[in-house]
């Protein structure tokens, strides 16, 4: 996909009221707002039209939670919610410029993408049938999904966002088709093309970086052995057994799904059951991440040396 833009107008020229959101040239717009502002949307025609929101806030043991709803009228809907539902602290609006837009299909096909990626908890997390739509309308509602998903993620709600975003047709590590230019190797440059590894106690586990952080993939194999490991590491890995991410199989544990750090040295740690240098223990084939994050710069430099020395032989006509 290229590039988007999103506009984004501050109806009281701060970033913490009532804001509005459109892509270009796309149907959808988006209401985002604070709970204690909610009496503002009356104002909006946006909110009193057929759509989807979403509510976003923590639940007692201060994990991220978030209620899916559609409604003909969403401002009436939410309205209910503020008597009804004390979690919540801010919310997003999704409706159609046109009002072309089935709410009913959107809003199972959210909950099942929310359900999937799971990052939040959701208040109503049952899957719902899904509306049966012709072919057009569907594929057209999957558009919007997508524009959704967008503008929630810029709004800093990664509600619809895989963990991992492993693609079906992705191969795993470095591929044999290795695009030159310059002198320069293009597929090293990218670090979340390589899958890495590490073993310890000749158990294995396998991890990618992302965006966020290094993400220890589901099957990955961890000690039950805990020795020097830093109180911070001791509570995220109980943590991870506690809500089942780290599952007792047979003398050890096994991840059960997709589990984001903060960094490989916390992926490591947890996993080793001590206090571990990441960066040196996760690698791609011969080469430790460290490894090749060096590389990558070292291709960088070049590319750019490369770069600049194309420009100045422009200038000077050769």
């Amino acid at each position: 996909m290229g590039g988007r833009t999103v506009r984004v107008y501050m109806a009281d020229g701060t970033a913490f009221g009532v804001q509005h959101a459109e892509i270009f040239n796309r149907t959808i717009q988006a209401l985002s707002f604070p709970r204690s502002r909610y009496s503002e949307l009356k104002e909006w025609v946006e909110a009193k039209s057929p759509g989807v929101y979403f509510l976003f806030g923590k639940n007692e043991n201060d994990e991220s939670i978030c209620y899916i709803g559609e409604a003909q009228n969403v401002f009436d809907r939410i309205s209910n919610h503020v008597r009804e539902k004390d979690f919540w602290k801010d919310g997003v609006i999704f409706s159609s410029k046109d009002e072309n837009i089935n709410s009913k299909y959107l809003e199972a096909r959210l909950i099942e993408m929310a359900v999937g990626a799971a990052r939040y908890k959701l208040d109503n997390a049952k899957i719902q049938i899904t509306p049966k739509l012709s072919r057009a309308d569907r594929d057209a509602m999957e558009e919007i999904i997508a524009d959704v998903r967008l503008i929630l993620g810029m709004f800093g709600h990664k509600l619809l966002e895989p963990v991992s975003k492993v693609a079906k047709e992705e191969v795993r590590g470095i591929s044999d088709e290795r695009p030159i230019y310059g002198g320069v190797d293009r597929s090293s440059l990218k670090i979340e093309d390589h899958e890495f590894s590490m073993s310890v106690r000749d158990l294995r586990a396998r991890g990618k970086v992302t965006d966020e952080g290094f993400v220890v993939l589901a099957g990955s194999f961890s000690s039950a052995e805990v020795g020097a490991l830093q109180a911070g590491y001791i509570n995220l890995r109980d943590k991870l057994i506690a809500d089942g991410s780290l599952a007792k199989f047979d003398n050890h544990f096994k991840f059960t799904k997709d589990v984001l750090f903060n960094s490989p040295s916390a992926a490591a740690a947890v996993i080793a059951g001590t206090s571990r240098n990441g960066r040196k223990d996760w690698a791609s084939g011969k080469r430790t991440l460290s490894d090749l994050e060096n590389e990558i710069s070292e291709n960088l430099k070049k590319e750019n040396s490369a770069s600049q020395e194309g420009i100045t032989l422009e200038k000077l006509g050769l």
